[in-house]
């Protein structure tokens, strides 16, 4: 069996400048149990970028315009579209001068593809 979860969300704590402390560092650090592949779009007490810039037009933040886009790719495994998105979501985010690292939690047996 294979089960592929993906959260697109931040993973620092949105309340801590508001003096609350409501578990610390945003989402928690996870494992995957054996069949398992969970990609969150940042890592570890990171924001996930909603754009780009004031000039980017585009209506999915960072992750989700990139995943979007390597999803489509033909014949290309999912642990590869996965490393793929996590390389181009680095770069870009650099450009723009922030930090964003997808974190992959990988513990997939076999090969998976997205068919469309």
């Amino acid at each position: 069996k294979f089960t592929l979860a993906i959260i697109d969300a931040c993973r620092d704590n949105p309340f801590q400048a508001a003096g609350r402390a409501l578990g610390g560092r945003g989402l928690a650090p996870t494992t995957a149990a054996t069949g398992q592949m969970i990609m969150f779009s940042a890592g570890a007490g990171q924001r996930a970028l909603d754009n780009l810039g004031k000039q980017d037009a585009d209506k999915n933040g960072l992750f989700t315009r990139v995943l979007l886009k390597e999803m489509m790719r033909p014949r290309v495994p999912i642990d590869r579209v996965l490393r793929n998105v996590r390389n181009e979501v680095v770069r870009l985010s650099k450009d723009a001068g922030q930090e964003q690292t997808p974190a992959l939690y990988d513990q997939a047996v076999g090969d998976f593809y997205f068919k469309f």
